[in-house]
């Protein structure tokens, strides 16, 4: 497995050939001073990695690793194989474990983070859900099937209120009233 860690990113002149004037271009510099540009030459496996230099958090994989242009803190690896689902999920949901790509392992923060932000976005819909209904029985034109969906936006949200985001991962959401 090769290494490729950008440190600095700067302008350079490079030429696709010796009869073509050189053109400017961005490249992604190592410690030694090699250029991605050059770099990618010596990837002799199928797949090209880029990934977080702190974190190992995958960034991108692909075939073509002159399409790659590394950022400052990015690591590039040559990878033999593409883990199974890697394609059913977000790139940042994988990681660099120091030998190979595998599924990354959210903290407990992240986790109470993730059901934090569905919980907002679920509270969110609910309220503007019950905000129409609630105008119709305020305004006393609201018919019977409004007033009763009206209670059940409400039981939801109540429901929804009370979940606890802290045991994530949450795996029983409230169910919301159908529609």
């Amino acid at each position: 497995m090769i290494f490729f860690d950008t440190v600095k990113n700067e302008n350079i002149f490079i030429s696709i050939a010796e009869d073509i004037e050189p053109f400017l271009a961005g490249a992604s510099i190592d410690a030694d001073g090699q250029t991605y540009y050059e770099f990618q030459k010596k990837i002799t496996t199928k797949y090209t990695c880029v990934i977080d230099a702190r974190s190992g958090r995958v960034r991108h994989i692909t075939e073509d690793a002159s399409s790659i242009a590394p950022g400052v803190g990015e690591r590039v690896i040559g990878i033999k194989k593409i883990p199974d689902k890697y394609f059913e999920s977000l790139p940042s949901d994988w990681q660099f474990d120091g030998t190979k790509i595998i599924a990354y392992q959210k903290s407990k923060e992240e986790l109470i983070a993730v059901a934090n932000t569905i919980k907002t976005k679920l509270m969110d819909v609910a309220n503007a859900a019950i905000a129409p209904l609630q105008d119709a029985v305020d305004l006393g034109i609201a018919n019977d099937d409004e007033a009763a969906l009206l209670l059940e936006w409400k039981k939801y949200r109540v429901f929804l209120n009370r979940t606890d985001t802290t045991t994530a991962p949450v795996t029983g959401w409230p169910v919301p009233p159908v529609t």
